[in-house]
Order: C-alpha cells, then sequence, then structure tokens
C-alpha cells in the first residue's frame, strides 16, 4: 500500500482531516528529534489512534 492509501485509511478510520493528520505527524517526527521517517510516525500515529494498517 502506498504511503497516500496509508493516509486515506487513518482519514477514513478517524474522522480526522488530512491537515490535522500531517500535523500530528510532523509533531511526533520532532518529538522523536527525527530519528524516525515521516512514514514510520505515520504509522506510529495510526497506532495511538488503534488505526490497524498491517491489514491494509
Amino acid at each position: 500500500m502506498s504511503f497516500e492509501n496509508y493516509i486515506i485509511e487513518i482519514i477514513k478510520e478517524t474522522g480526522l482531516s488530512r491537515k490535522e493528520l500531517q500535523k500530528m505527524v510532523i509533531q511526533k517526527n520532532k518529538k522523536l528529534s527525527g530519528a524516525v521517517s515521516i512514514k514510520k510516525a505515520l504509522f506510529i500515529i495510526a497506532k495511538e489512534l488503534c488505526v490497524d494498517l498491517s491489514s491494509s
């Protein structure tokens, strides 16, 4: 699944806007001092929001 599809899945499952999700991902990446990629930060956010991306 592409990065974009992961974003769409999280938006669909949570009702967040794209902008809200992007802000959360950027904040997570900064909080972790850039030690993880944006994609990994997206997966962390998904997990925190109880969105299972493994089956997607």
